[in-house]
């Protein structure tokens, strides 16, 4: 089962974001602030991927959504990250969207989990051919 980390400071926005991925069938885990967040990681000597990837609001009450994805790149590379905030700052918004998708609150809770699911869904067999640049054998039907 996809695991997901929602870290929103406004808690019916973070309710709302972690039901609609529960309704996907996910696992989800919800922090309020970079600290909660932080604490459910664990320390990084002791470090298990627990998330498959991760929803980040980009202003948290205690530090930056940007920090904390810098934070679990370093832990786990692979993690799929996307920006969910209300942020207008274009400095900010440019410096999200260098590091991972980002999705404005104004496009709506639909929006985010349509497109995690898709980033997170794995390819069809011939997508994988076909990203690798090669070709299914056929069968010539003889």
């Amino acid at each position: 089962m996809t695991s997901v980390l929602v870290v929103e400071d406004e808690p019916t926005v973070r309710r709302a974001v972690a039901r609609a991925f529960r309704a996907s069938g996910w696992d989800v885990a919800q922090a309020a602030s970079l600290a909660e967040a932080l604490q459910q990681l664990g320390t990084p000597d002791r470090f298990q991927p627990p998330f498959d990837c991760a929803v980040l609001d980009l202003e948290l009450p205690d530090g930056s959504g940007l920090d904390l994805a810098h934070e679990l790149r370093d832990r786990d590379p692979g993690i799929q990250l996307v920006f969910f905030s209300g942020s207008d700052d274009p400095e900010l918004l440019t410096a999200a969207s260098t590091m991972a998708l980002s999705v404005h609150k104004s496009e709506g809770i639909r929006t985010l989990v349509e497109q995690l699911v898709e980033i997170m869904r794995p390819p069809i067999r011939s997508q994988a051919y076909s990203l690798a640049g090669e070709e299914p054998e056929r069968s010539s039907g003889t």
